[in-house]
């Protein structure tokens, strides 16, 4: 049988161009915005990029708190 996806198209699409908080750590939290999402082993993930700096990572959308 085939994976049943979390999210359907629309709403991972609903998360790309916003930003967000990305804990990293225990206190640090910086702003992020997300580039990309995609559905991982049943869990949502997003491709994010600092607000100020440069780089981009994947990481799980329960890493990420609304603004």
């Amino acid at each position: 049988m085939g994976r049943i996806p979390v999210n359907t198209d629309s709403e991972l699409s609903q998360h790309v161009g916003k930003t967000y908080l990305l804990s990293i750590e225990r206190s640090l939290r910086i702003h992020v915005t997300v580039l990309r999402t995609r559905n991982a082993y049943g869990r949502l993930d997003c491709l994010v990029t600092p607000v100020t700096g440069t780089g981009e990572e994947w990481v799980s959308m329960s890493r990420l708190a609304a603004v």
